[in-house]
């Protein structure tokens, strides 16, 4: 009886423990399975990738890709271009067209490049067609218009601009020379029926001087964008005026040069503010910062 009952007890001992190697046993097959599938999915990918690049291939075959290059080139699309040619490195990395592509990017990046330093001359012959003076010791250099010289002592109205390493701007002068003074304390500007009454310090700003022969009075000022705005409309009016009131008055018409004048001062001006670096009035200044000649 003794007998039975050690046997019975060693079977109970030994029963978890085989059940702790059938759980491992399973355990370890589950991970082996897991591993395989795991394989057997990444495999699938890779070839499901590889058919849809390939099926994609068949779809944008290099003829396909390139029908339409010659239309892109004559609008000097690049970013399509590039995008075709990309496509062609990516399914048909052998094709001919590759070359063709890539030397259709490159004629129209070099027209492009040949057109804009074309352009750049262009633009500085109208920075070259002003006059010129140099002030060394502020460091400035002053352009005035190539058609006529503004005195103080004639009645006109012209722009000029200043230029340091840094910065560009502009500044309006108008002015009035008779026989007899007027004495004006405002000063307008019209085209076409469009008026701007042109805000000045009779103090700071005006100035009057004589001669045995005549009298004359003047302002110069520094410019804002709105009166920079109404110039840039006014230099293509068609009656074009200027106004001085004070105790008697003047009115005159513009002259052609004076319009002309204008205008290639602000041309210039467009310019000189785009390179590089360069701030405007536009861009920090308030008008008691701006340079008189």
């Amino acid at each position: 009886m003794k007998k039975y009952i050690l046997l019975f007890i060693g079977f109970f001992i030994l029963l978890p423990s085989c059940k702790d190697k059938n759980m491992e046993s399973r355990l370890k097959q589950l991970t082996e399975t897991n591993k395989t599938l795991q394989d057997s999915i990444r495999y699938l990918k890779e070839n499901l990738k590889s058919a849809n690049i390939e099926l994609e291939g068949y779809k944008l075959s290099p003829e396909k890709l390139c029908a339409g290059i010659e239309e892109l080139q004559s609008k000097n699309d690049t970013i399509k271009l590039s995008d075709i040619l990309k496509k062609l490195k990516k399914y048909h990395p052998e094709s001919d067209q590759i070359k063709t592509v890539e030397k259709v990017i490159s004629e129209i990046r070099i027209a492009v490049q040949k057109k804009a330093e074309e352009e750049k001359k262009k633009r500085m012959a109208a920075v070259s067609k002003l006059k010129k003076r140099v002030d060394d010791v502020q460091g400035i250099t002053w352009y005035y218009n190539p058609y006529f010289t503004h005195y103080d002592n004639v009645s006109g109205t012209s722009i000029y601009m200043g230029k340091s390493s840094s910065a560009v701007w502009l500044r309006l002068k108008m002015s009035y020379a008779g026989e007899n003074w007027i004495f004006f304390k405002s000063a307008y500007l019209s085209y076409d029926g469009n008026t701007k009454f042109i805000d000045f310090d009779e103090y700071k700003e005006k100035h009057s001087d004589n001669d045995g022969y005549g009298v004359w009075e003047w302002i110069d000022i520094p410019m804002n964008k709105e009166l920079l705005s109404f110039l840039r409309k006014m230099a293509d009016g068609k009656k074009v005026k200027m106004q001085l009131l004070g105790e008697y008055g003047d009115l005159r018409n513009l002259s052609y040069s004076e319009k002309q004048g204008i205008k290639a001062v602000l041309l210039a001006y467009d310019v000189l503010r785009s390179e590089p670096g360069m701030t405007t009035f536009e861009d920090i200044f308030s008008d008691e910062d701006l340079a008189t000649e």
